[in-house]
């Protein structure tokens, strides 16, 4: 069997298209692999974070919550938060993560966020990163933290009530916060 300049060129070209295909679902699958054990790896970590804030909630207390606008010399009304935590377990508190809502009468939700206390938790590509700072056991610190993100409708209900309206009243924002996340050593 003879075969002709033209077939073997023809013979060669596919063969390395399907050697390049093959190449690159494997590679593809590889990654594809990764990113999976990379994202189970993750929410196995939030998952530990959430349950360590649960089995911790009553180990952990927020005090003196206290929401106010602050307003500065050419630029625009922020919200403040300001508040106490203290660490009753026995156990070093290296990151913390708390919740906080502000609602209507009706329960609806307006405005939402999360702030770290001992600082920002953040994880990039698999390996988590922690700041130096740490809660010991017994100790109390305090935290201000500004709301940035606020709708400029929220932050105006904020400054017009800053007691928080009157229970009945119709302007009335409650503030709800809990501990959604927690690491312990």
């Amino acid at each position: 069997m003879f075969l002709k300049k033209k077939h073997i060129s023809v013979v060669a070209f596919s063969s390395a298209i399907i050697a390049i295909v093959f190449i690159v679902t494997l590679a593809g699958y590889h990654l594809y692999i990764q990113w999976k054990q990379d994202t189970l790896a993750l929410k196995y970590r939030n998952s530990i974070y959430k349950l360590t804030a649960e089995l911790f909630r009553n180990d952990v207390i927020l005090s003196n919550i206290d929401l106010r606008v602050i307003k500065k010399e050419g630029t625009s009304a922020l919200p403040l938060l300001q508040g106490s935590l203290k660490n009753n377990s026995g156990k070093k508190i290296t990151s913390i993560s708390v919740e906080i809502s502000l609602e209507n009468p009706d329960g609806t939700v307006v405005y939402k966020e999360w702030v770290h206390p001992l600082g920002n938790r953040s994880s990039s590509f698999g390996i988590m990163e922690y700041t130096e700072k740490v809660l010991l056991p017994g100790e109390k610190m305090s935290f201000r933290h500004f709301m940035k993100n606020c709708p400029y409708d929220v932050t105006e209900k904020i400054s017009a009530k800053t007691e928080f309206a009157k229970e009945g009243s119709r302007e009335a924002l409650t503030v709800d916060f809990s501990i959604v996340g927690l690491t312990v050593l």
